[in-house]
């Protein structure tokens, strides 16, 4: 099966991704940046699953390349465990938004 998968540096993405591609699937991971533009923990994940799916940088989902990847891949399903939670402590944050 083909999959898209947002959400690939978080730490749920991480272990779906890890977990699907052993079970035999096909993975294309949409991200907001260039892989080099990610640190810390979030590049450690992305490092550690190069080998299980194709990444595909500076692609935020539902952004025009978000979109064009849909019908160039054909994929089977969508997983979509992607957020953004800047500033989550801050009392203006919304969470209907991310």
């Amino acid at each position: 099966m083909k999959i898209l998968f947002a959400g690939a540096s978080s730490c749920t993405g991480f272990w779906f991704i890890k977990t699907l591609a052993a079970s035999g699937h096909k993975i294309v991971c949409p991200a907001t940046k260039n892989l080099a533009d990610y640190t810390g923990t979030r590049r450690q994940r992305i490092e550690r699953l190069k080998a299980f799916y194709h990444l595909v940088p500076c692609t935020t989902f539902g952004s025009k390349n978000f979109l064009k990847a849909i019908p160039e891949y054909d994929f089977d399903l969508l997983c979509h465990c992607a957020a953004d939670v800047t500033n989550y402590k801050s009392p203006d944050f919304d969470p209907q938004l991310a």
